[in-house]
């Protein structure tokens, strides 16, 4: 039978089968448990339930430290402050703005126990303030039906057909690697005498560059998980995570080899026709369309044109063509890596390297020091709202304003998602007063309660299990299991509902204006910002410590670059940014950077009989330096004419005094390219 596109895959519906069992089951051991809030264990079903049940094991994990914390948090305040309500708000803004500044400096899952942390103390506090000698009571009240809600939601996901997360990490590095094998053959697939055609960035607007690098984030959102599906999903994780760093190597390479070619094109430089063969043959082996060329052939034929484009002696076409075959070089090196890697998924013998620089993902400080900000004001003028008007619901204000502050704080704007979640909370609103004031008034037990429940759970999961409706079942599944108030004696309170409804609408809107004062920012304002920080981070590679380990610190650096072009790239293809800040995605920034340490290290191997050419190179690097100070403060500045007049001129006087540099002439060359992409070099074709 074929169903239209819009009909929910197999996938799909099982998923929201198993959460609607997930939380009949916990709403079933709630109730026979006589527990306070059975609406809180159903809620943390649909919170902790994920496609895969290595992340919902996980999630339910986090949620549950998460919560203990904030239950602690909440006991210590409550009963200490509450006769102080101005002490008590400062108190729990400054503990969720606390938790939420913590959260946001790990951009793995875990950093979802500080997030929950925070609000959690909010729930459970704001609410008991009437009754302050129970707080512990509740507390612990808290803590056991979000333990239930976990519970049920790991058992039910784990147990019945599971899903495995390292399986789909699996397919979408397979995805990864044959995307980066279709840009290299595009690449390099030419005509024998004619120069390539390629794009320039400018006019590009969807290349493999922006697609392949979608992948790093999205595959790190998901291996986080890995390690929660057994021992050998914890061995799987460690071989997938330098997978990952090798597969992200692959990005400036090919750009890199991409640029060159561009260069090639726009100067009418045709390619030679034993490099056309090169390229024949490492798309063959990508692709293995012909297996005959193997890697170690290859590695031989790229050393073997080199040494020829090195004996045709100095110039400007034969370093461009050798700086192609270098990387071609390096492409091969790490495609391999990455296979042998791949191949290692599922075997015991892999040992990870004893030496590697470590992963430093990038941090935004300042905005989230702002985020954390916009919650304790946000929290505080909730709190004042409900202080002012002894609103009997008003403890809502600043609950909500403590779960929106800390769902959207990674976001650039949250005012669209919080424009969005406000319009659910009232479609939850109706669905809530439709099922409490009509259906559930009819059922006479749990069997028919929970087929009344059913058709909605399921409809709520199939929500949350398509990416583009994810967030709206989110926001229904918790409005309308915490709304409902589920217990053993079901009484309809349609006033209260009403009354809690209308206190969080309030909430979202008062939130919402405090936001759009503090926290709307654009796009371009957080591309700005990422795009400084690698610029203060190429600034850095001028005064870095060479003495120790200089590849694993030119390692770092790449690392840490390519970290800030994940990020900044999904921005850069969302609101055409592609012409800011000289029309980077910090590709060229990240190549600046390497490419000075490069020349950095080699002005270091000189020998003092090159006092010349050594003394020259230090006069370019502190113009080098001079011209990144003064991009610091205008982003948009273009290189000078003076530094291109310099760089030819140490090309040249290493040409005449150390021609057998060639490593270092190649590095010059790199630079020129970096900063001048589309002007010839005069002094390398005299």
């Amino acid at each position: 039978m074929i169903f239209p596109t819009w009909w929910p895959r197999r996938e799909a519906w099982l998923f929201s089968v198993k959460t609607c069992a997930a939380a009949i089951l916990a709403l079933f051991i709630s109730l026979y448990a006589n527990l306070d809030r059975p609406g809180w264990a159903v809620t943390t079903v649909f919170i902790a339930s994920q496609p895969f049940s290595g992340a919902t094991l996980s999630k339910s994990v986090y949620r549950f430290v998460g919560t203990l914390l904030g239950a602690v948090a909440t006991v210590l305040m409550v009963p200490n402050l509450v006769q102080t309500p101005e002490m008590l708000s400062l108190a729990m803004a400054a503990w969720v703005s606390l938790c939420l500044y913590l959260s946001l400096q790990d951009r793995s899952p875990r950093s979802y126990i500080f997030m929950l942390a925070g609000y959690s103390a909010a729930f459970i506090g704001f609410p008991s303030v009437d009754t302050p000698f129970a707080i512990f009571d509740t507390a612990v009240s808290r803590v056991e039906e979000i333990t239930l809600g976990v519970v049920c939601s790991s058992l039910v996901h784990s147990v019945i057909f599971p899903s495995s997360v390292r399986r789909a990490v699996i397919h979408r590095i397979d995805d990864w690697l044959r995307d980066t094998r279709l840009w290299c053959s595009e690449l390099l697939n030419y005509g024998p005498s004619s120069p390539p055609q390629i794009l320039s960035p400018q006019i590009k607007d969807t290349t493999f560059l922006s697609k392949v690098a979608d992948y790093p984030l999205n595959v790190e959102a998901l291996t986080a998980h890995i390690a929660y599906e057994g021992r050998s999903g914890r061995r799987s994780a460690k071989i997938i995570k330098e997978l990952q760093e090798n597969l992200a190597l692959l990005l400036p390479i090919l750009a890199s080899i991409e640029e060159r070619l561009a260069i090639a094109a726009g100067q009418g430089i045709p390619v030679p026709e034993r490099i056309q063969l090169a390229f024949a043959a490492i798309i063959s082996w990508l692709n293995r369309t012909d297996p005959r060329p193997t890697s170690d052939r290859l590695r031989q034929e790229f050393s073997d044109i080199d040494d020829l484009l090195a004996a045709e002696g100095v110039s400007w076409n034969s370093l461009l063509w050798s700086g192609v075959m270098v990387r071609l070089q390096e492409l091969l090196k790490v495609v391999r890596t990455c296979e042998h890697l791949r191949s290692m998924i599922n075997d015991d013998r892999y040992r990870a390297p004893r030496r590697r620089s470590p992963a430093v993902p990038h941090i935004d400080k300042g905005l989230a020091a702002l985020s954390a900000f916009t919650a304790f004001i946000s929290i505080l003028a909730g709190c004042a709202f409900w202080i002012a008007t002894g609103w009997s619901s008003g403890s809502s204000i600043p609950m909500i304003a403590a779960v929106a502050c800390s769902f959207f704080a990674t976001l650039d704007s949250p005012l669209p998602s919080m424009k969005v979640f406000a319009k659910y909370v009232v479609v939850s609103v109706v669905i809530t007063m439709v099922y409490s004031s009509v259906l559930l008034p009819l059922a006479n037990g749990l069997e028919m309660s929970a087929l009344m429940l059913a058709p909605a759970f399921i409809a709520l999961g199939l929500l949350i299990a398509a990416p583009s409706t994810g967030f709206i079942g989110m926001v229904l599944s918790t409005n309308i299991a915490t709304l409902l108030n589920l217990n053993n004696i079901y009484l309809s309170d349609f006033p209260g509902l009403l009354n809690n409804s209308l206190a969080t609408l309030v909430g979202i809107v008062l939130t919402m204006a405090i936001m759009s004062v503090f926290r709307a920012r654009t796009p371009t304002w957080s591309g700005l910002r990422i795009m400084r920080a690698g610029l203060r981070d190429v600034q850095g590679c001028l005064r870095a410590d060479l003495m120790r380990w200089p590849r694993l610190q030119r390692q770092a650096f790449v690392r840490r670059m390519l970290e800030r072009v994940h990020v900044l790239m999904p921005r850069v293809k969302a609101n055409a940014l592609a012409g800011l800040a000289l029309d980077g995605n910090l590709l060229a920034e990240l190549r600046l950077g390497a490419n000075i340490l490069d020349l950095r290290r080699q002005r270091r191997q000189l020998p003092l009989s090159d006092a010349e050419a050594g003394s020259r190179l230090d006069a370019l690097i502190a113009d080098i330096g001079h011209y990144l100070s003064v991009r610091a403060h205008d982003l948009n500045v273009r290189p000078p004419l003076g530094l291109r007049e310099n760089i030819d001129a140490v090309l040249n006087a290493v040409r005449k005094s150390a021609p057998s540099h060639r490593e270092l002439l190649l590095t010059l060359v790199s630079i020129r390219i970096v900063l001048y992409p589309h002007a010839p070099c005069a002094v390398l074709n005299t």
